[in-house]
């Protein structure tokens, strides 16, 4: 949070708090990790955003799918005297090369990356931490499945409109029920947040309650809407509302309905933190 003055209620955060936080987080992803495993799912496709990790400013593509065997990440934080380790995620190529080319078709520029997964915008890092833990959490203890990964220019102006992202979602959709292998969608990125900013340790909950309850009733489309307009809170994190904006419309066109499973107005994390599953 730097030097960013704290509201009043991130005093409310006492280490006793944040240990009910830590437990309930744990609860959350165990079940979100149970709900995969039952699925049994054989290839998850991931909506994320890049923080400079894959693309540089030479070229950062609006929306880009990673057409390669396996993908790398470095998730240690030299700052806490971590040492570098390397997590290394199998990818479905053919499904991702599948999707590009439907998702053309449907209308949208795709960018693709195929052969050797070569990160440009930091070599050390790969894909960013965000995901890859996410999936290790998610699959711990049991065969990975395979991962399709498509980035979602939120960060870099002139970022994707949040309008396009509700129709991306659905032609995604469209596209994966063209394809008989079992998937799942995830994503990573948001709630409200400006880690490193302006406001970084203020937390919108009632923006982050909005956007819940437009997935909650099936007008996830209407959360794009909010980026019609520029203001402070919607810079750093928040601007990854697009990504469930997207994962919304998409799972609005399979019939399941949503379960918020935790939300955490999480000061001290700099980033409003909420857990859903689409069942």
């Amino acid at each position: 949070m730097g030097d960013a003055v704290q509201p009043a209620r991130a005093g409310t955060e006492t280490p006793d708090v944040l240990d009910d936080y830590q437990a309930r987080i744990g609860v959350a992803f165990a079940t979100m990790a149970d709900r995969l495993r039952a699925a049994e799912i054989e290839t998850v496709v991931a909506l994320v955003a890049d923080h400079g990790s894959i693309f540089d400013r030479s070229n950062t593509p609006q929306l880009h799918i990673q057409c390669t065997d396996d993908v790398w990440s470095n998730p240690a934080l030299p700052a806490l005297g971590e040492e570098p380790v390397r997590i290394t995620l199998r990818c479905n190529a053919d499904l991702a090369t599948f999707l590009a080319e439907e998702l053309v078709f449907r209308g949208f520029d795709i960018s693709e990356s195929r052969g050797a997964f070569v990160p440009l915008g930091d070599p050390e890092r790969g894909l960013d931490p965000s995901l890859a833990q996410l999936v290790e959490k998610l699959t711990s203890g049991r065969d990975q499945p395979q991962l399709v990964i498509i980035h979602v220019n939120c960060h870099t102006e002139p970022a994707i409109s949040g309008e396009r992202m509700a129709a991306f979602g659905t032609a995604l959709a469209a596209a994966l029920a063209l394809d008989p292998t079992r998937t799942a969608l995830i994503t990573s990125g948001g709630m409200t947040g400006d880690p490193y900013g302006y406001m970084a340790g203020w937390i919108d909950d009632v923006l982050d309650e909005w956007v819940l309850s437009r997935l909650r009733t099936g007008r996830s489309s209407q959360i794009g809407s909010i980026f019609k307009m520029d203001s402070l809170t919607l810079r750093g994190s928040t601007r990854e509302l697009r990504l469930w904006c997207a994962i919304g419309t998409a799972m609005e066109e399979t019939q399941t309905s949503l379960r918020i499973v935790d939300y955490l107005p999480f000061h001290s994390s700099a980033v409003g933190t909420a857990f859903a599953v689409w069942e």
